[in-house]
């Protein structure tokens, strides 16, 4: 009878711990669905926030504001590529814990692993979107601002190029020398007249060879 006893209080103590098992594999397997969750919203919301900039970078690439523009798109490069360096290794190490590399945990944890893999490798797979898009807008930014500079120069020296002659005739007859119609009445005219005359030509010549 003692020996049925000590059997029965074995097996109920072995129950027991089962159950305790049970619960605390329960309640770890809860609170690491919880921390999944609260991970996988985290992320999300990083990743659309990041996803809403590129599109706003895009969107506001053709305005007039290039220094707020090139300043959106550096932070959002710079955030881009800050969750990169976030997800890479955690990407490694859930695909290591999946193929069952790292030892140590539950056999049914491997589906909850590949789960989490996945939803990181659409993050990635976003990411990497995203960050080809904001590597296109700043090339694009960077092509437009130096068109933008290239015409800029290219009328100052349209402008530079007829406002020389025009200079170098009203320098010579700045001198205390003689000239020819120096004295004449209507001199002023005359070589007011063949600078005006100089300058309309120079800006036909130029239309011809299309350079305004």
């Amino acid at each position: 009878q003692k020996a049925m006893d000590e059997a029965k209080a074995k097996l109920k103590a072995k129950a027991d711990a089962e159950k305790q098992a049970a619960v605390e594999s329960e309640a770890r397997a809860k609170a690491a669905e919880k921390a999944k969750k609260e991970a996988e919203l985290q992320a999300k919301a990083e990743v659309e926030k990041v996803d809403r900039d590129v599109d706003e970078c895009g969107k506001a690439l053709f305005s007039k504001h290039s220094e707020k523009i090139i300043e959106k798109i550096s932070i959002t490069r710079k955030n881009v590529i800050l969750l990169n360096t976030m997800f890479k290794p955690q990407m490694i190490l859930f695909s290591k814990l999946q193929n069952g590399t790292i030892k140590g945990f539950a056999g049914n944890m491997l589906d909850y692993w590949g789960n989490i893999l996945d939803y990181y490798q659409k993050i990635w797979d976003m990411l990497e979107d995203d960050g080809e898009l904001i590597k296109g807008y700043s090339t694009t930014f960077d092509s437009m601002l130096v068109n933008k500079t290239n015409e800029v120069i290219k009328i100052l020296t349209l402008v530079s190029s007829i406002l020389l002659p025009l200079t170098f005739i009203a320098s010579i007859y700045g001198m205390n020398i003689k000239l020819p119609m120096q004295d004449h009445p209507y001199s002023f005219f005359f070589v007011s007249g063949s600078m005006l005359g100089i300058a309309i030509l120079m800006i036909i010549y130029f239309r011809t060879k299309r350079w305004m």
